[in-house]
This record gives C-alpha cells, sequence and structure tokens, in this order.
C-alpha cells in the first residue's frame, strides 16, 4: 500500500502562520542580559525585523548605519517604558566592550 501526502496551497492569509520574528538566543541564554526583562528582549527581536525593512529601502545616516522607523504602536505608558528599558540598557554598555 502506497501512502501519497497531499500539499494543498496557503490562502489568504494562513501563509502568515509560518512567518516568525528572530530574536538573538543570547539575550535569553547570557548573563549579561538577565536584568532586561522578557518584554524588552521581545521588543527587540521586532526592532531587528524592522532593520530588514530598512537595508531595502536604504535608510542609513551620515555614519552609513542603518536606521528604522518604528511606530510603538502601543502608545501606552507601558510600551514608553519598555522602549525606555532598552534605551537606558544600551546607554549604560555602548561604552563598554561586549564579549560573547
Amino acid at each position: 500500500m502506497s501512502i501519497r501526502a497531499t500539499f494543498h496551497y496557503f490562502q489568504g492569509m494562513e501563509c502568515d502562520m509560518y512567518s516568525f520574528y528572530r530574536n538573538p538566543k543570547l539575550l535569553f541564554t547570557s548573563e549579561y542580559f538577565k536584568n532586561l526583562s522578557c518584554e524588552a528582549k521581545v521588543l527587540y527581536g521586532l526592532m531587528l525585523d524592522r532593520m530588514s525593512l530598512s537595508i531595502k529601502n536604504r535608510w542609513f545616516d551620515e555614519e552609513d548605519r542603518a536606521y528604522i522607523f518604528f511606530e510603538v504602536e502601543f502608545q501606552m505608558k507601558a510600551g514608553m517604558d519598555i522602549l525606555k528599558e532598552l534605551e537606558e540598557f544600551y546607554a549604560g554598555k555602548r561604552n563598554r566592550k561586549i564579549g560573547c
């Protein structure tokens, strides 16, 4: 007896079921990032996803650094607090050498 697999085409928005955000594993496994909240780590992953759009559109500053346009869709206080947490974490670490 032969079993034959049947594959169906995705319809409408079904293809989004297999779209994923990438998040660096290091954010969750390294002691270096242990004080950063899960929400801030996820936000960082969302911002990385937006970076591909920035590169595609060639959005670079005068020093050739890619920048993103990222609308904070949740304009409530909690959303802004998470963004501020990321900014403060980065500001406190940018003058140190980061090792993996």
